[in-house]
């Protein structure tokens, strides 16, 4: 099967920034401790077990007996600890993994994972990337080498080849614990960055499978369905994207000038070229059906005169004009969409320039504070609680440092919540907590909401076994499920 993705993965380690593209192709070469079933229900995968003790303080993971890497080593209680080392020492993933204050080897397949608070979802955390498990042979020479896309796993597929930034391929495990997976003997997959490239080459029947949320390819691939001609599955309840704001430079260290640029962004003509057909107001940080929802979230909506007001109020009050700089990607789309922002900013008195770069040095430059304003997409976790780092005031680090809280906006009724919420199983408790969080976030305009992509898997007909609810699209890589695929 050839899969089509929009970039290079960059690097394929576990405890590292793992793109969209990463996840994908580490779906195949891993397997998380944990999955999500599509009922949404979390769980054991790699694991056997994940059970609690009563005040949900201390977990234990039991592995699957009788797992092996890629390269025959044994998956056993000391390769999982290898791993907890470098979830929790990485600064890419040691945020979402705060809470463990100690892990200790009980028995070959045993470990168990002492926390400093209550953590009632610790096992979804276990079925992101800091529950892909990777052999330690790999980890060291990834410490000792550098960076490797040859990972090596226990996931259906291993390791083939790869073509920098062109393609990467994987062939069948057949030492797969499961032994009726995978169902296909090898994927390749392309990069292929432009959408538009990637429809097309799957209407011409070049690629078996593509992802993406661009417009033109969203409404294409729906065509495309409509007339039979492609499977297609949507997700569009995943993610927000946002125009995040560093609240610790000026001007927006100012919440006068936070507001002014809330109420001079035209998110409706955002989204009328950002996304596909449909596509409805966003004003918070959860979708419809997800804890925390609202439809009161008050978020100040795009009235460009009281946005004049509020620059001129800031004016008179620094002495200063509100000047900023947009950081961006060097996509074409995302090139049009910053030039939209700016002129919207114009319109209200604010100036702005844009500041291109290549994705990968956006979010080094995100998470260490190197920006004013960002375009960026985020929230996109099935449970809020996995989003902790990206809102709590622990995430807030010193420049130039990484800060998970990329906005630096600290509250401390966000913290509050976000501890109640993480130490309760109660669905009522946990909703009524992250409502505050979206409410606090709205007050303090933390970022601007534009809208929320609606992200697709659209397949030629001869792929079998891609269903609705089988993919988590904003983390690809909840469960293996590349190896329920098959050709017909």
């Amino acid at each position: 099967m050839v899969v089509g993705l929009e970039a290079a993965p960059g690097a394929l380690i576990p405890s590292g920034v793992l793109n969209l593209s990463g996840q994908m192709i580490s779906s195949a070469v891993y397997d998380s401790l944990a999955v999500v079933t599509p009922a949404g229900v979390v769980e054991p995968y790699l694991a056997e077990s994940i059970e609690p003790n009563d005040d949900l303080t201390e977990w234990t993971i039991v592995l699957r007996d009788g797992v092996a890497f890629h390269n025959g080593d044994p998956l056993d209680a000391e390769a999982l600890k290898i791993n907890m080392d470098s979830w929790t020492s990485s600064i890419a993933t040691k945020g979402g993994l705060a809470p463990i204050e100690s892990y200790e080897v009980i028995d070959d397949l045993v470990l168990k994972v002492a926390m400093n608070r209550p953590w009632a979802t610790f096992p979804y955390r276990l079925s992101t990337q800091t529950g892909y498990v990777a052999a330690p042979t790999y980890l060291e020479e990834v410490v000792t080498v550098g960076p490797s896309l040859e990972a090596i796993g226990t996931g259906p597929y291993a390791y083939s080849d790869d073509e920098s930034g062109t393609s990467y391929s994987v062939k069948r495990n057949d030492s797969y614990w499961n032994a009726e997976l995978p169902h296909l003997d090898a994927i390749r997959f392309e990069f292929v960055p432009d959408p538009l490239e990637r429809l097309s080459r799957l209407n011409a029947g070049d690629l078996d499978l593509i992802h993406g949320y661009e417009p033109g390819l969203v409404d294409g691939v729906r065509q495309k369905a409509a007339e039979g001609s492609l499977k297609v599955v949507e997700n569009g309840t995943g993610e927000e994207d946002v125009v995040a704001i560093n609240t610790e430079k000026a001007p927006f260290d100012d919440l006068l000038a936070r507001q002014a640029l809330a109420h001079a962004t035209d998110a409706a003509a955002w989204r009328a070229v950002a996304e596909p057909a449909g596509a409805g107001d966003v004003r918070g940080p959860f979708a419809p059906g997800q804890l925390g929802f609202s439809d009161d979230d008050a978020f100040p909506a795009f009235d460009l005169e009281r946005a004049k007001e509020e620059v001129a109020a800031y004016e008179a009050k620094t002495g200063e004009p509100i000047t900023t700089e947009l950081l961006t990607t060097d996509l074409l789309i995302d090139q049009q969409l910053a030039d939209l922002l700016v002129a919207q900013w114009a319109a209200a008195g604010i100036t702005a320039t844009v500041r291109r770069v290549p994705s990968a040095l956006l979010i080094v430059d995100a998470v260490s504070g190197n920006f004013q304003l960002v375009s960026w997409r985020n929230f996109g976790s099935i449970d809020p609680d996995a989003d902790y780092l990206w809102w709590h005031s622990s995430g807030v680090v010193p420049q130039p440092s990484v800060s998970t809280n990329i906005a630096r906006y600290s509250s401390e009724a966000i913290d509050v919540a976000l501890d109640e919420a993480r130490g309760s199983s109660d669905p009522d408790v946990r909703d009524a907590d992250y409502r505050v969080v979206a409410n606090e976030l709205n007050d303090g305009v933390a970022q601007v909401w534009l809208g929320r992509p609606t992200w697709v898997l659209a397949a030629n007909p001869r792929v079998q076994g891609l269903a609705a609810g089988q993919v988590t699209m904003a983390t690809q890589g909840s469960k293996s499920w590349l190896a329920q695929l098959w050709l017909s």
